[in-house]
């Protein structure tokens, strides 16, 4: 009902020049996003990032919830807008753009196969507490999307290395790095393990 009557009252052309106008389509978008109508609410994040004036968390809030749900439907032209419109308003808040939001966009980059800028991310996350294991593994998959397979042999040879690392903490310490991430590591992997498994058939070809 609450989403019937918002869209009702975006309908309304007078709404768009109310300064609330933002805030009702990111509320609309969410509430979508819990019927899971992930599409449409990816349609009205759109639009409040393109009318959203805002300080950069908000904006970033906003962001990180539209690259989640568009992943591998925004084109890169627009990625690129909205990602250099969330930098400056950083500058403006003389904050650093989050690992979180950098993550995400170097996720989305990828999955619109931008690979050449989706890597520049993921470099830059390397040295990241957080991101350091994911960045590796995405590291390894574009080296090998581009046909670089010694290459992505050997980044996939260090995330194994970084990998018994985590391990080795203990169940204590993932438990929490688990809970501490929204995300977590088999929603994020889903998507690699498939090409660590063609990998790893073929490196059993070769040896035959």
């Amino acid at each position: 009902e609450v989403s019937i009557d918002l869209v009702n009252t975006l309908q309304r052309q007078e709404i768009k020049l109310d300064a609330a106008y933002p805030q009702l389509l990111i509320t609309l978008a969410r509430a979508l996003q819990r019927l899971n109508l992930n599409h449409l609410s990816a349609y009205y994040l759109d639009q409040a990032l393109d009318t959203a004036k805002s300080v950069a968390s908000v904006y970033e809030d906003v962001l990180i919830s539209y690259l989640q749900m568009s992943q591998g439907k925004s084109s890169l032209e627009s990625l690129k807008r909205y990602w250099q419109n969330y930098q400056d308003l950083c500058v403006q808040s003389k904050r650093p753009p989050s690992d979180l939001a950098r993550y995400v966009y170097g996720k989305s980059l990828y999955f619109i196969e931008a690979h050449e800028e989706a890597l520049l991310i993921m470099q830059s996350l390397t040295q990241t507490k957080r991101f350091k294991l994911r960045s590796q593994y995405f590291q390894a998959v574009i080296a090998l999307s581009r046909g670089e397979r010694e290459q992505a042999e050997n980044l996939f040879k260090d995330f194994q290395k970084l990998l018994q690392r985590v391990n080795q903490t203990g169940k204590q310490s993932k438990a929490s790095a688990r809970s501490s991430d929204e995300e977590g590591l088999e929603v994020l992997f889903q998507k690699p393990k498939l090409t660590v498994h063609r990998i790893s058939s073929d490196q059993n070809i070769n040896n035959k």
